[in-house]
């Protein structure tokens, strides 16, 4: 569209009927929120219909929530024109390192400053020492297979709630126009920049976009390949394949707890038994006692052997295990390394002696695997919780979102 050309006339906004209508904001609460986030989507959508714009991406996953009031809006203000085609890609700042490349003094202040004014930045304000890091073949070879040939001779923006540096907006723009040669042309933008996040007078980013701080409203997840350059969507299919996922991963994990727990106790009777033997073989000498099992180790570890014994031994007592064995495994292997070297034990004595310093090593590793794997099982629950949960109120979300796109502009 030629920057000549009129718009299409807004249309008076109309109230329209529809099922179970958000009566009151509950996630979107702060008005002041609702009025700026509500602004700057009205700012996109103006520059999409300048530029000509043709696709929007919105970057995964915390920009997703934007994409549905930008839809809503567009639709309300310009119901005649044709919406831009809305994508999404969760690519991240891939191999982008800002300290391997830095711009020139000039290079970063037109680039920060178009960053933090929340304008349109182009293809050719990046830095081109910043382009260099953001090429990744393997990246390029990706973005070709998810999105084919739709994005030929295409004008595309990328669009991300919070920049900061800008590197997830460059690296979009400069992996993508790796991918796309032929494209039009290849814009980003930042909704809000974090410095003015962080100086925002009406609350925190939390009350401004509610999502960002709970990513249950986003109605996304990521995906176990971390690779992958789309989100996944909640709904119930991808909670049923979640659910199958977590039943075979949590009863691998709890074999897994099972055999490290055996594993454990064995390790713990053999270091019982050691112990006694090394002992004797230490016989009276206090100062080698003194000066390497003082009482900060003697003591918490005559309290281990007891615990290991335990019947049952919780989460807890795992960490403690693996935090005190952690510390002082060392003292204890150089502790037999000094009584092997000043007592000249035979070779039988140094061997038990080395038995007895691998076995305590040998305790604090599997404890910490142990305390892992319960965290592991804790986490699968945790996470179908806020999966079951997110997919609700991100339908609230959108509701929200919804009503908001039909408040009038002023």
């Amino acid at each position: 569209m030629s920057e000549f050309a009129p718009h299409p006339p807004e249309t008076e906004y109309r109230e329209k009927k529809e099922k179970n209508p958000v009566e009151s904001y509950e996630i979107m609460r702060n008005p002041e929120a609702r009025k700026e986030v509500l602004q700057r989507i009205d700012n996109l959508i103006d520059d999409t219909i300048e530029q000509d714009t043709d696709v929007l991406f919105f970057l995964d996953k915390s920009a997703r929530p934007l994409s549905w009031l930008f839809r809503e809006r567009y639709k309300n203000r310009f119901p005649e024109r044709t919406l831009p085609e809305i994508k999404f890609t969760n690519i991240g700042s891939g191999n982008f390192n800002r300290e391997d490349a830095i711009p020139t003094a000039l290079q970063a202040k037109n680039f920060a400053a178009a960053l933090r004014s929340g304008d349109l930045i182009d293809e050719d304000a990046l830095p081109p020492s910043w382009k260099e890091k953001m090429h990744d073949e393997e990246r390029e070879r990706r973005i070709k297979n998810v999105y084919g040939e739709s994005l030929m001779n295409k004008n595309i923006i990328f669009v991300d709630e919070i920049g900061l540096s800008g590197g997830s907006l460059g690296t979009a723009i400069v992996q993508f126009r790796d991918a796309y040669p032929e494209a039009g042309s290849l814009q980003g933008m930042s909704l809000f920049h974090q410095e003015y996040i962080d100086r925002w007078p009406h609350g925190s980013n939390r009350d401004l976009m509610p999502w960002y701080s709970d990513p249950g409203l986003i109605g996304v997840f990521d995906r176990a390949d971390k690779n992958s350059l789309l989100a996944g969507t909640l709904n119930a299919a991808e909670l049923g394949r979640f659910d199958g996922l977590k039943v075979q991963k949590g009863e691998e994990l709890k074999q897994g707890l099972h055999s490290l727990e055996n594993h454990l106790r064995t390790t713990s009777e053999h270091l019982v038994g050691l112990t006694e033997q090394v002992r004797r073989i230490i016989g009276s000498q206090e100062s080698l006692l003194k000066e390497y099992l003082e009482e900060d180790y003697i003591k918490p570890l005559e309290d281990i052997l007891r615990l290991l014994q335990k019947t049952s031994i919780s989460k807890k007592d795992f960490e403690r295990i693996a935090f005190e064995l952690n510390g002082c495994w060392d003292t204890v292997r150089r502790f037999c390394l000094s009584v092997a070297k000043q007592r000249q034990v035979s070779e039988e004595e140094k061997n038990l002696l080395e038995q007895w310093a691998r076995a305590y090593e040998e305790i604090g590793k599997r404890c910490s695997e142990i305390s892992k794997t319960i965290d592991e099982l804790s986490h699968l629950e945790r996470r179908r919780e806020v999966l079951s949960e997110g997919s609700d109120k991100a339908k609230m979300l959108r509701k929200e979102l919804k009503r908001l796109a039909k408040t009038p502009r002023t």
